[in-house]
This record gives structure tokens, C-alpha cells and sequence, in this order.
């Protein structure tokens, strides 16, 4: 039995609702499909070398540290002249025997304890610097993630754009290991750059005793 005029048209309404209902699920798999598909990447770079070089606080303790070295210099230069003076005094003295023996003894003591005296001040000094780098960098973390928080930055690298590669004369092969391991970063433009606003941001903090 043939379908009548209403049958066709319920044949018509099957058919338009099933492709309406097949392009809808086409529409919301291709929406879903976008969905799935990662946002691209916001990048940003910090340049620690130039940020070390613009930061207020570590510039005032590397001033601080630096007069701390300028005065244990100055014992070191006080105790060697009082050594050299009294090597000039025991050779006006003209001194001979146990008597002479025990006053060279007594100098080369002396200048082994300047010795020992001086790695031990050169020691606190670089304790003193690296201590100023490793309490900078918890700072520098925070700057970032603020910064990063309110631009909307997913990752922020270290600027090595200005070290270069070493020069080796041992083959392609150790230029190509040198490259790898001292290069991260080939380009970048410079507006991906936050370098300067880690530094306002953190001098804002120092002086606001943050």
C-alpha cells in the first residue's frame, strides 16, 4: 500500500527532524572537539642576569657586604705589615742562635695564621653573596607569579639570549653539546620581555618593607 499526501509528509518530518538531529550532534561534537583543543600557550621571559642588576635590595646588601670585605682587607693588610715589621726588626737585631730560630719561628707562625686567616674571610664573603642570591630568589618567584597571575602568563623561562656559545675547537660534535646544554632559548621578541616589571615589582616591595 502506496503512503497518502499525510503519510509522505511524516515521511518529510522523519527525514528533516533526523538531519536537524544529526547536525546538531555534528555542531556539538566540532564545539566539543574546539573545546578540547589547548588554548595557546602565554609565554614571558626574565633576564636574572639584568633583574640581579636593577634590584634595590640586592644592591644595598652587596654595598653592605662589599664594606665588610673592604674592612677585613684591612686587617689582613694590618697584620701583614706587622709580620713584615718585625722581620725588618729582627734582621736590625742581628740576632744569631736559638734566640734568632725562635723569632723566625714565631714569624712563620704568624704568617700561617694570615694564610689561614685569609681563606676563612674569603670563605664568609662568598657565603655572605651567595646568601644574598638564594634569599632573592624566593622574592623573584612571587614578582613572577604575581606578575604572571594578572597578565595571564603559563610559563616564564630564563632569558639566556645573551650568553654565548662557548668556543670549542673540538669538533661538530662538541659544538653541537655545548649548544644544547648552555642555550634555551634561540628568539624571542622583546615584548614577551617582563624583565623590568619583575624589577619595578620588586623594588615597589623593598621599599614598602615587603
Amino acid at each position: 500500500m502506496k503512503p497518502g499526501p499525510a503519510g509522505f509528509r511524516g515521511i518529510l518530518v522523519a527525514g528533516a527532524l533526523g538531519a536537524l538531529i544529526a547536525s546538531g550532534f555534528a555542531f556539538k561534537a566540532g564545539a566539543n572537539n574546539a573545546q578540547m583543543r589547548a588554548a595557546p600557550t602565554s609565554v614571558a621571559i626574565v633576564d636574572l642576569v639584568r633583574l640581579f642588576q636593577n634590584l634595590d635590595e640586592m644592591r644595598e646588601r652587596n654595598e653592605e657586604v662589599g664594606r665588610e670585605a673592604q674592612r677585613l682587607r684591612e686587617d689582613l693588610q694590618n697584620r701583614q705589615r706587622q709580620i713584615q715589621s718585625r722581620m725588618e726588626d729582627l734582621e736590625s737585631m742581628n740576632l744569631s742562635g736559638p734566640e734568632r730560630d725562635d723569632r723566625i719561628l714565631d714569624l712563620r707562625m704568624r704568617e700561617g695564621e694570615l694564610g689561614a686567616r685569609e681563606q676563612g674571610y674569603t670563605a664568609l664573603i662568598e657565603r655572605q653573596e651567595m646568601r644574598i642570591i638564594l634569599d632573592m630568589y624566593p622574592k623573584i618567584g612571587a614578582a613572577i607569579r604575581e606578575i604572571s597571575g594578572e597578565r595571564g602568563y603559563d610559563l616564564v623561562l630564563l632569558d639566556d639570549r645573551s650568553r654565548q656559545v662557548p668556543r670549542i675547537d673540538r669538533g661538530a660534535q662538541a659544538i653541537s653539546d655545548a649548544l644544547l646544554k648552555d642555550k634555551r632559548i634561540l628568539y624571542a621578541n622583546d615584548a614577551i620581555d617582563i624583565t623590568e616589571a619583575v624589577a619595578t615589582r620588586m623594588n615597589n616591595n623593598h621599599a614598602a618593607g615587603r
